[in-house]
């Protein structure tokens, strides 16, 4: 009886001991995500990130986390998007591009990563960026249901002319072919509402890349574009330079040819009843002032699509209303006399 009673007071003891390291490892844990999300709630550090995962998972694909060096392919991406004139990117986390928010935060203050709730907002967050601004909107996500989450907001940039960049997470190169968690082939899914999809398997090609992805994003019409970034690429070093900045883009708005714009005039001089329809162009070319200088002049009026309300205001009195989604009958009547 007293052997019986001294094993179950040892045994309750290692089980006490056993708990108390337990919920000291909890408690270690649980400051350690406090600590990582509290310290960077307006930047994401996947830095702490980085650590606790690797310290309680064993990954089977090291790959994704070897050292990003100086020369890596990611911070070769980010130079090169800040050349392109990028300010924010709009996006969630994921292992297959944490190496891409380590080279986010050495420039925090240049080039901002934006925590969304999730991708869906993020497309969103870059179409409207575009229409507001002007300039490419950015959004990234790591792969599978992360990408595809984009979907939705890119085909809302895609149908209404605004020019966004995509960057997709994926796996390493050499796990391409296999049946990888989550791996899904996004450059084919994408492929419908954007206007070109690439996928970057070597470093080298990041500079071209990225500077073919933003250019499509402008050159009319505008619409957007992706890029995915495997894991591997972004984790290898990367001798290729970014180009200079905005080179291709002309310095001063190309003039207009005189001869078109002559038999142009000649056409609505001669047109029984002739009318303005303005587009989304008109709205992408910021030619409010100019075109109601031009329809005040000729006493034009005016009818505008869905996408080129607010050109001319619609208040004014030649504006005769919308064309379209959610048409009034006077537009209508107006563009079928």
């Amino acid at each position: 009886m007293l052997s019986i009673g001294v094993f179950m007071v040892v045994t309750a003891l290692c089980l006490s001991a056993f708990s108390i390291g337990l919920i000291a490892r909890i408690d270690a844990f649980r400051d350690l995500i406090k600590e990582s999300w509290m310290n960077h709630l307006s930047f994401f550090d996947s830095r702490n990130l980085f650590i606790m995962v690797k310290r309680q998972h064993d990954l089977r694909d090291s790959s994704s986390w070897e050292e990003i060096t100086f020369s890596s392919g990611a911070k070769v991406l980010i130079k090169c998007i800040q050349n392109e004139g990028g300010r924010f990117i709009a996006g969630i986390p994921g292992e297959q591009v944490l190496g891409v928010l380590d080279a986010l935060y050495d420039v925090q203050d240049e080039l901002s990563f934006i925590l969304m709730k999730d991708e869906r907002n993020a497309a969103f967050f870059a179409d409207a960026y575009y229409r507001l601004t002007g300039n490419p909107g950015i959004c990234l996500s790591t792969l599978g249901p992360g990408a595809t989450n984009l979907i939705t907001g890119l085909a809302n940039a895609y149908l209404d002319r605004s020019a966004v960049v995509a960057f997709t997470g994926q796996v390493s190169t050499r796990d391409l072919a296999k049946e990888y968690h989550q791996k899904l082939s996004v450059p084919q899914i994408f492929a419908p509402v954007t206007k070109w999809t690439f996928s970057v398997q070597r470093p080298d090609l990041i500079p071209e890349s990225v500077r073919k992805a933003f250019k499509i994003a402008k050159t009319e019409k505008p619409g957007p574009v992706h890029l995915e970034l495997p894991s591997d690429v972004m984790s290898q070093e990367c001798d290729a330079k970014p180009l200079p900045p905005l080179l291709y883009e002309p310095r001063y708005p190309p003039g207009g040819n005189l001869e078109v714009i002559k038999k142009a005039f000649d056409y609505i001089m001669e047109a029984e009843f002739p009318i303005v329809l303005i587009g989304s162009g008109a709205n992408r070319a910021e030619a409010g002032s100019v075109l109601k200088e031009f329809v005040e002049k000729l006493s034009l009026p005016v009818v505008s699509t869905y996408m080129g309300k607010g050109v001319i205001p619609e208040d004014h009195p030649l504006h005769l209303g919308v064309l379209g989604a959610f048409s009034q009958d006077v537009a209508r009547r107006a563009i079928l006399r």
